[in-house]
């Protein structure tokens, strides 16, 4: 390696990068002089494309095991991951998977942190990361409940991927691809044929503007994967129609192989082709066998005495799969606990009691579950984990201080709670100053106290016209409950939701909240559904002190109201805080 590289402008750094393989016999360089190189051209210069270059140069011969230290290369994306450069966090995102059997808990918190990024492109990404992480790497343990809720948990990640950033067909893929794996699982047997054609569809539609497709050559061997195991599928549940069961579980074992055959590709994927075959994919395949082949267990192993080696070695991975048997009837607990974990004791114990009778098949038992309890939308409501935890926490105590209100009505008030917590996420996580200077002081060139109410108003407005209940958004509603004035209106269908602004110079906590500003905001709700919103922009010093945790900003109040009847509807306000007059994090630090 020529070391004078380390001297050249960046103009020659560029042309020796871009012809690093031409330049560099990697084959017989020394795997961690060439790391050592390459990671001392990232520290010797300020060209993010010079930057990104030697980063994927760094996670290619690390994943074809050139350079061995990964841990090092993974510190390299770590400090990626770390930066303030856009461009930086997006290529390390996009590494991140190679080295995902190395992730410590301080870059998962990294990358859930950039879920709640300003730029679409990195929020998306860490968003698709997640998913790719949850469904193919955290899958191991061996209980079918366990299975499907990380699944489920994974198709969140995707679907908030696809909503942060249109045109996402990447995520799109993903998608498709658990949806592929419950038709699996339901018996569907329509849906695994539309999948798997649609999964087809989406890698030939990115084939042809993919400027490099060498970036599809993951979700290519993937797609090789689940087609095998639809293979399998296919022959698993005609099992009651074999004629001749050797050459039928001849065939299931030619698609096992091919599975198998893609442990050994060789190229930078070797690694997690490997580790998503043996976490995830062999998973699925062993519950098509539980599901489809538990009637065939006599023939099976009447079978493996007549069968060489090899067949008679997959018969018994086979026969491992498949629940416990006696008499025809099915003895497994792991099913017994997973319907009452999700139905209710009396429901699971029901539905079990069928299967053991027969009077329901264990396949058509666990299709109906997943149709039943995991086909609604699952995508992150908020954007953003942290939005979503705080969404999950105020509706569930509105459940539980309304367990009688309207099913139409909370689901419109969630739609506003969401956008509202969106908002304030948006002004809290990676915001600009020029999009928000009604938030910063002075010295961090915003308005400081002058900000007014107004400002938040025209704020929340804009925002709110293009969000996805812009359709019902009133500002300045006169003649509300008593004559009064509500900053901001939200009235669509049955639901009528006031949502009221003020400033503070103070630092209120919820019992001056209650004190000074909740009667006005439920008030204003008595009149209507019982539900309302109020919004404090706090715009106290804050030059020397952190901010308080997002989670923090919201509270749920009640005020026992002006009456000596029984109250039979309660009305409930959530508070959101809002800090103002806020200064830079490291104007307050005070060290020299």
């Amino acid at each position: 390696m020529d070391k004078n590289v380390l001297l050249g402008t960046d103009f020659s750094k560029i042309i020796f990068l871009d012809n690093f393989y031409v330049n560099v016999d990697v084959e017989n360089e020394d795997g961690s002089a060439v790391l050592h190189f390459l990671k001392e051209i990232i520290n010797t210069t300020e060209n993010t494309y010079i930057k990104r270059a030697a980063c994927k140069i760094i996670c290619e011969l690390t994943a074809v095991n050139i350079i061995k230290n990964r841990y090092s290369s993974l510190g390299v994306l770590f400090d990626f991951l770390s930066s303030n450069t856009n461009e930086l966090i997006d290529i390390a995102l996009k590494q991140l998977p190679f080295f995902i059997e190395l992730l410590t808990s301080e870059i998962e918190h990294k990358v859930i942190d950039l879920t709640d990024h300003d730029n679409g492109d990195i929020s998306s990404q860490a968003f698709l990361f997640l998913g790719i992480k949850t469904f193919f790497f955290s899958t191991s343990k061996n209980d079918f409940p366990n299975f499907i809720s990380t699944i489920s948990e994974a198709e969140k990640y995707f679907i908030a991927a696809e909503n942060v950033m249109n045109n996402r067909d990447d995520a799109r893929f993903y998608i498709i691809l658990i949806q592929l794996t419950k038709a699996l699982f339901s018996n569907d047997q329509v849906g695994v044929e539309t999948t798997v054609t649609g999964l087809y569809e989406n890698l030939q539609v990115r084939a042809l503007y993919e400027i490099d497709v060498t970036g599809l050559e993951l979700e290519y061997l993937i797609f090789q994967m689940f087609d095998s195991l639809n293979r399998n599928y296919k022959i698993a549940i005609r099992s009651q129609e074999w004629l001749d069961i050797r050459h039928e579980t001849q065939m299931i074992l030619e698609a096992s192989m091919e599975i198998d055959k893609l442990k050994l590709h060789n190229s930078r994927f070797n690694n997690i082709t490997k580790k998503i075959i043996e976490e995830s994919v062999s998973k699925i395949e062993s519950n098509i066998y539980n599901f489809h082949l538990y009637g065939e267990r006599k023939r099976l192993i009447a079978l493996h005495s007549q069968s060489d080696k090899r067949l008679a070695d997959f018969i018994d991975s086979i026969l491992q799969s498949l629940p416990d048997q006696d008499n025809g009837t099915i003895d497994d607990n792991e099913v017994l606990a997973m319907l009452v974990e999700f139905m209710d004791a009396e429901g699971g114990l029901e539905i079990y009691n069928k299967i053991q009778k027969k009077e329901l098949s264990f396949a058509k038992a666990i299709g109906q579950f997943i149709k039943n309890n995991y086909n609604s939308n699952l995508s992150i409501r908020t954007g953003s984990l942290a939005g979503e935890e705080i969404f999950n926490v105020l509706m569930r105590e509105i459940d539980m201080v309304l367990p009688k209100y309207s099913k139409e009505k909370r689901k419109t008030f969630s739609a506003v709670l969401e956008e509202v917590i969106r908002y304030c996420q948006a002004t809290f996580v990676g915001n600009e100053k020029k999009r928000f200077p009604f938030l910063y002081s002075t010295s961090a060139k915003g308005k400081g106290t002058k900000a007014s109410e107004q400002d938040l108003q025209d704020s929340m407005i804009l925002y709110f016209e293009h969000s996805n209940i812009a359709d019902g958004f009133e500002h300045e509603k006169s003649k509300f409950v008593d004559g009064g004035r509500v900053d901001i209106v939200y009235k669509k269908d049955i639901l009528t939701v006031p949502i009221e602004l003020k400033k503070s110079l103070s630092r209120p906590d919820k019992d001056m909240l209650e004190e000074n500003y909740i009667a006005q905001a439920q008030t204003y709700t008595a009149g209507y559904d019982q539900l309302g919103i109020f919004v404090l922009l706090e715009m106290s010093d804050k030059s020397k002190e952190p901010m308080a945790n997002f989670k923090d900003w919201f509270k749920i109040h009640h005020l026992r109201p002006s009456t000596g009847q029984e109250v039979s509807f309660p009305d409930y306000i959530i508070s959101v805080v809002i800090p103002g007059n806020r200064t830079s994090p490291s104007s307050k630090s005070t060290y020299k």
